[in-house]
């Protein structure tokens, strides 16, 4: 044997290593402790055979005790996820019921190497260092490297656990844990490290003096803050590295301890020590309301805004079982969850009544499919019925008759075709897709532009149409929209006055509202049927007083393009004398 400077400082690891298992044999009080005891004896064997391997002469010796160290080295991992999973709660129990599984790949590795010789799957071949001092540099083969990967994947898998039940953890277990992933991030390093060549020295092993570091966070950590006990203990540092604001008031109220979390989340100062709680009203009144009560969580908002809320915890400290010594108050500020919820039910209440307006459109489209369908099928077979009379029998009409019968197609024709000009309209505006731009306008203008366009029914009813009233007024209105507003509503008034009629289209003035009344003397409407008028749910059409039809649509498409330029459409009529049809729309200046 020859001792090397490397030699001693695996020596001294080794010593480490077995300190802290037999320390952790005696002093160990949960369970899983023994786990921990056996990864610390594994490392133990790991660094010594790894000593003797060093202080070795020859190539054979070398590889004996190298063969030794994968004794340990291949157990190290197992042994530590066992330990991370006895310190896990939950999700675990399938893993543990089959966890000899995890045996499987270290037992074949280890007979791999001590049948190295037949197969050279661990190392394939051996030669000594140029830079001497007994230093064996060994070329590894595949087997050597998927140990590493499998070693260092049951680490992960250890600490995937721990991260996982985190938050069912006690606050003060949360910070506590964090020092068990440090542990088991050092290997991870280290393996990495030695697997690309970058030894600090070469020779020496950093992977078993990783785990030994691993072993001292761990092993001050379960004996300086208690880490895996079967009884909680608040120590020392445990509130002032939590996350969660802690406060401790005496049985008055007064505080006497708050950790750095409580002080940010409440804005606390010096002042604050030994001084009432009630300084701060909305916690004050919270604890004092809360007393039988304690243990429970709640969330409540701030006095001073309702954008602050926080998870308040009140536990109760006891001497004894009557002995009150104060309150132990944990916060945790919630304030962008309790904003996300908001955000939340804003979205949903947003896509209710998106959906109850789409359900809507489509009753509206459905309702006017059907009306559509009816009113198309009277002129379509009053065409056709004309149409065939021609086709068939065209010799035995006289040119009177077959004169009728085109003007019957004609009129058929035009009605199917101002039925479906007033689908087009309402479906539109329904659609959002009209124009909306608005401009000064002259009502005036329009009616003037309009009226010719009746000539011919107003001269076979020998009707009197007159504008009358504010003929410069002016409103904002869409031209193309009022256009098609005062048509319909020239049309019906046309329609429904008696032969010798008088029409009258008032412009009236007004703040910040004008006015356009067609008034006519026909026959009027029900004054039960007048809530019918503007209803698509509700199919209602008159016959003209010379047996015009009506598509049931003209007054609905009104009161729609009346309302998308921010105005209002009203009616007054009484049966047998006539009907008064009212259009506000915004005077102009007074648009927004």
């Amino acid at each position: 044997m020859g001792f090397t400077e490397i030699s001693w400082i695996l020596l001294f690891n080794f010593l480490i290593a077995a300190g802290i298992s037999v320390f952790s044999f005696y002093k160990g009080y949960a369970k899983s402790h023994r786990y921990f005891t056996l990864m610390m004896l594994m490392i133990a064997e790991w660094a010594l055979a790894a000593t003797f391997e060093s202080a070795a002469l020859t190539i054979s010796a070398k590889i004996l005790w190298s063969q030794i160290e994968y004794i340990g080295g291949c157990t190290t991992a197992v042994f530590f996820l066992k330990y991370a999973l006895g310190f896990t709660t939950s999700g675990n129990k399938k893993i543990l019921r089959y966890f000899n599984v995890f045996w499987i790949i270290p037992a074949i590795v280890i007979l791999l190497v001590f049948t190295n010789h037949l197969h050279h799957l661990v190392w394939e071949s051996f030669e000594w260092s140029p830079a001497g001092n007994g230093i064996l540099t060994y070329h590894h083969g595949p087997a050597f490297y998927s140990m590493i990967v499998y070693s260092l994947s049951l680490v992960l898998i250890g600490i995937a656990f721990i991260i996982k039940t985190l938050k069912e953890m006690p606050a003060a277990f949360r910070a506590q844990a964090k020092s068990v992933i440090f542990a088991g991030i050092i290997p991870f390093i280290a393996a990495f490290s030695y697997a690309l060549g970058l030894n600090p020295v070469e020779g020496l092993d950093i992977i078993v003096i990783s785990f030994v570091i691993t072993g001292l966070v761990l092993l001050f950590g379960i004996y300086r803050f208690n880490i895996f006990s079967i009884i909680p203990l608040a120590r020392y540092k445990i509130p002032e590295i939590m996350q969660e604001g802690v406060l401790i008031t005496d049985p008055d109220y007064k505080i006497v301890f708050s950790n750095p979390a409580a002080k940010k989340m409440l804005k606390l100062n010096a002042d604050f020590h030994f001084t009432d709680l009630n300084k701060i009203s909305w916690l004050y009144n919270f604890c004092i309301n809360q007393q039988n009560l304690a243990g429970n969580e709640s969330e409540l908002p701030t006095d001073d805004s309702s954008t602050r809320w926080f998870s308040v915890t009140i536990i109760t400290i006891h001497k004894t079982k009557k002995n009150l010594e104060g309150y132990l108050i944990v916060l945790r500020d919630i304030s962008n969850r309790k904003a996300l919820e908001t955000e939340a039910r804003n979205l949903i209440s947003d896509l209710h009544q998106s959906q109850k307006e789409l359900l809507e459109l489509n009753r509206q489209k459905d309702k006017l499919v059907s009306i559509i369908a009816h009113d198309l099928r009277t002129p379509f077979h009053q065409i056709l019925s004309f149409a065939r009379m021609l086709n068939e029998d065209d010799d035995l009409y006289s040119k009177e008759e077959i004169k009728e019968m085109t003007d019957g197609i004609l009129q058929a024709g035009e009605q199917g075709v101002k039925i479906l000009e007033d689908l087009l309209s309402w479906a539109r505006t329904q659609r959002n897709t009209t124009e909306t731009t608005s401009d000064e306008i002259f009502p005036s203008k329009i009616l003037n532009e309009i009226l010719p366009v009746f000539n011919n029914s107003i001269r076979e009813k020998n009707l009197r149409i007159t504008v009358n009233g504010d003929i410069d007024a002016r409103v904002m209105a869409n031209k193309n929209m009022l256009n098609i507003i005062l048509r319909n509503l020239i049309a019906n008034a046309v329609k429904f006055s008696n032969p010798g009629g008088e029409i009258q289209l008032n412009i009236a003035k007004g703040e910040p509202f004008h006015s356009i009344e067609v008034k006519d003397s026909g026959i009027g409407i029900p004054e039960e049927d007048l809530p019918k008028l503007f209803n698509i749910d509700v199919k209602y059409t008159r016959t003209g007083t010379s047996g015009e039809p009506g598509t049931g649509l003209g007054l609905i498409l009104c009161k729609d393009l009346v309302i998308k330029n921010n105005g209002d459409l009203k009616v007054i009529s009484t049966q047998g004398l006539g009907s008064s049809f009212i259009v506000s729309l915004p005077s102009a200046g007074q648009s927004e």
